[in-house]
């Protein structure tokens, strides 16, 4: 019985060390408004998140609508703060619905 009673215990512990990996929050913030004060709003929100979290989350921003505009080549004005927003961990994404209704290709977006 003593045996039976450590084996439960032990799957226990283990099971709730999570196996030995590390779960994250999964955010994804949506950007459907272009601009400067848009971003803005949006770095605010990631700020939060990283707050409330700490490294424990994973944020992506996916751009739709007039947004996929910030993620193009030909808008430079946004791509300073995007890289510094992508070489923090943030994923940046297009919604691949606004690419075919804007006619905007992988190659038109900066990498």
């Amino acid at each position: 019985m003593k045996r039976i009673l450590v084996a439960s215990l032990s799957l226990c512990v283990f099971a709730l060390s999570g196996f030995g990996q590390t779960h994250k929050h999964r955010v994804v913030v949506e950007m459907s408004v272009a601009g400067v004060d848009a971003w803005k709003d949006a770095v605010s929100q990631i700020s939060e998140l990283r707050s409330a979290f700490k490294e424990d989350v994973q944020i992506e921003v996916v751009f739709l609508g007039e947004a996929l505009a910030a993620l193009q080549k030909t808008d430079t004005e946004l791509q300073a703060a995007l890289n510094k927003a992508a070489e923090s961990g943030v994923v940046l994404a297009a919604c691949q619905s606004s690419m075919k209704a804007h006619n905007v290709t992988s190659q038109d977006l900066f990498p």
